[in-house]
C-alpha cells in the first residue's frame, strides 16, 4: 500500500490544522460523485477555501487504488458530522452511480483501515459508516436504500470487517 501525502493548504474551511485529541473511530464514506478520481476529489477540497464550504476527508482512495492524504489523519478533517473530532476519514471513489467499489479500491481500502485500526489501537469494531452517524446514506452500497434493505446493507459492510480482520490477521483479500 503507497499513501501519497497531497495535503490541503492550512485554511478555515477544509484543513484547520486543529489536533484531534483522541481517535476512537475510522469513518468510511463514498464519493458521491460517480467516476471522479482521487485527486479531482482532493483538488475539490482544496479549492473549499475559496468557495467556503465546509468539507474534507483524512483520505481518498481512488478507482485504481491510489491513496491520498489530504489532511494528516492526527488532525480534524470536516467529513463526518459530530464524528469529526474522534474519528479518520476516508473518501472512497466509484465508478459508477451505484457506489459499489472497483476491487482494486476496495482492497486499498481494507489496507489503509487495517493500517489505521492497528495505529489507532482500534478493532473493526471501530470501523463506521458515515449512515452509522447520520443516517446518510453512505457509503452508498453498504447503507439501507430503497432498492437494498438494511440487512443486505449491514451484510455488506459486515464482509467489509471481516476483510479487514482478515488482512489485520495477516491474510490478504483480493476483491470486493
Amino acid at each position: 500500500m503507497t499513501i501519497t501525502n497531497n495535503y490541503l493548504t492550512p485554511n478555515q474551511y477544509s484543513r484547520p490544522c486543529t489536533k484531534r485529541t483522541r481517535t476512537t473511530k475510522v469513518a468510511v464514506h463514498y464519493v458521491g460523485n460517480p467516476n471522479t478520481s482521487a485527486l479531482a476529489n482532493r483538488n475539490y477540497f482544496e479549492n473549499c477555501k475559496d468557495t467556503h464550504k465546509y468539507v474534507s476527508s483524512n483520505y481518498i482512495v481512488g478507482l485504481i487504488g491510489e491513496i491520498i492524504c489530504c489532511v494528516p489523519d492526527e488532525e480534524i478533517a470536516y467529513c463526518t458530522n459530530q464524528a469529526n473530532s474522534y474519528s479518520v476519514s476516508i473518501e472512497v471513489c466509484h465508478r459508477k452511480k451505484d457506489g459499489v467499489f472497483a476491487d482494486c479500491t476496495y482492497v486499498s481500502l481494507c489496507e489503509l483501515c487495517s493500517m489505521l485500526v492497528k495505529k489507532y489501537k482500534l478493532t473493526v469494531d471501530d470501523l463506521i459508516r458515515h449512515y452509522d452517524v447520520t443516517q446518510k446514506q453512505c457509503p452508498l452500497a453498504w447503507s439501507p436504500t430503497k432498492y437494498q434493505s438494511e440487512a443486505v446493507a449491514t451484510a455488506r459492510w459486515n464482509r467489509f470487517k471481516q476483510d479487514v480482520q482478515t488482512i489485520m490477521n495477516g491474510g490478504k483479500v483480493t476483491r470486493n
